[in-house]
């Protein structure tokens, strides 16, 4: 984040800590204030990567793989957009290449620089099956998460939880042919167990 607008934020910071603290409030000080503002530089860091140009940098040629690819249980973190809350758990990814694949740990970091931003579920589950299909022109792209959301943990409901979400394109979207063939077969693969 840029350093230009720190000061900002540690204006806001204090603002922020005085309100949660209320008539109560002591003094906010910046042994408070700076840890909390420099954390936001590591939560929010993927707002300063592109996702598409760390998959394209570990691209390479496909020798003639027509199968499924699949990377699973990847661990992940994110901040929801709505309540700065966490939501934690775990991506499965599929694709079926073309003329390129993927180097594994540059689909992790692309996972994590798009969960290192303000996001809510169903769009980063999205962001990440186009992130791929774009980048690797893949003839189709399925990607799952599973995640508990303090959201839902903490305040309202306050109940445990495991919200799944799936974003598709290409051969997996359902609008393609035989797309519900590949689709049942990535997710069978998506959830069985490891040996």
């Amino acid at each position: 984040m840029a350093n230009e607008n720190k000061e900002t934020a540690v204006l806001a910071a204090r603002c922020l800590f005085a309100y949660i603290q209320g008539k109560q409030a002591n003094e906010v000080t910046d042994d408070i204030v700076l840890p909390f503002v420099d954390s936001l530089s590591d939560l929010y860091s993927g707002y300063e990567q592109q996702p598409d140009e760390i998959v394209t940098s570990s691209l390479m040629k496909n020798t003639g793989s027509q199968d499924m690819i699949v990377l699973k249980d990847i661990p992940f973190s994110s901040m929801c957009a709505h309540h700065l809350l966490p939501f934690i758990g775990k991506v499965h990814v599929g694709y079926i290449p073309n003329n390129s694949i993927a180097g594994l740990g540059s689909i992790v970091r692309m996972i994590e620089s798009l969960a290192s931003r303000l996001q809510i579920q169903e769009n980063l589950t999205d962001e990440i099956a186009a992130v791929l299909f774009y980048s690797l022109q893949a003839q189709g792209t399925m990607v799952m998460l599973e995640s508990k959301q303090a959201c839902l943990s903490c305040r309202g409901a306050k109940k445990e939880h495991l919200f799944t979400t799936i974003g598709a394109k290409g051969a997996f979207h359902r609008n393609a042919k035989d797309s519900e063939i590949v689709r049942k077969e990535c997710l069978s693969l998506f959830q069985k167990k490891g040996e």
